[in-house]
């Protein structure tokens, strides 16, 4: 139950915004952001009176079913032209884009 996504998941996150927005992903989009979102996942409860985040189901064997959900999550909030660069990190179970 301490599982959490990787970091490294932010880039395949990002570059499949950025294939599918026209964007590209930099860095300079975390130094001067226009816009910048926190997601955090929803919450599974197991039969048990406690919570935990969705990310404690994360197994790399799923890497790819993960980086469209977030693509997807993160695709619905981003307006089209109107960013130039983006730049993703994740870290624990939140994830946070920048748009410049």
């Amino acid at each position: 139950m301490n599982d959490t996504l990787p970091p490294t998941i932010a880039r395949d996150i990002a570059e499949a915004i950025a294939v599918e927005k026209g964007l590209l992903v930099s860095e300079y989009a975390k130094n001067a952001p226009i816009l910048m979102l926190n997601l955090h996942p929803g919450l599974v409860s197991p039969q048990t009176n406690k919570s935990y985040p969705i990310t404690r189901l994360y197994t790399p064997v799923f890497n790819e079913w993960w980086v469209k959900y977030y693509a997807s999550e993160i695709s619905t909030e981003i307006e089209p032209y109107r960013y130039k660069y983006i730049w993703v990190e994740v870290l624990g179970d939140a994830a946070f884009v920048y748009l410049a």
